[in-house]
């Protein structure tokens, strides 16, 4: 099996356009404008019928979960997250 794989600084990084069959997101934890900016150009990358996967921690960690960031700017909701992708 082989691959390619990118390592970049997101805020700066612009994906080639439906390129990619699978687009991983785990635990960006940003503040929303810089959030917003990476989940959008990652969806702009994503070619047609791939998958998108994000994983993070949620808003309602800080009181209700374990671990993760104890920053409230950079915890989200599923609403935020449908916001951020809506071009999906």
């Amino acid at each position: 099996m082989t691959g390619e794989f990118d390592v970049a600084d997101l805020l700066a990084y612009e994906p080639a356009g439906r390129a990619f069959d699978l687009v991983i997101a785990f635990f960006l934890q940003v503040p929303a404008a810089e959030r917003s900016t990476i989940l959008r150009r990652a969806a702009a990358a994503l070619a047609p019928g791939g998958t998108f996967l994000l994983v993070a921690h949620y808003l309602r960690n800080l009181d209700e979960g374990y671990g993760g960031p104890r920053d409230p700017h950079v915890l989200y909701t599923p609403d935020d997250v449908v916001m951020d992708l809506e071009e999906l």
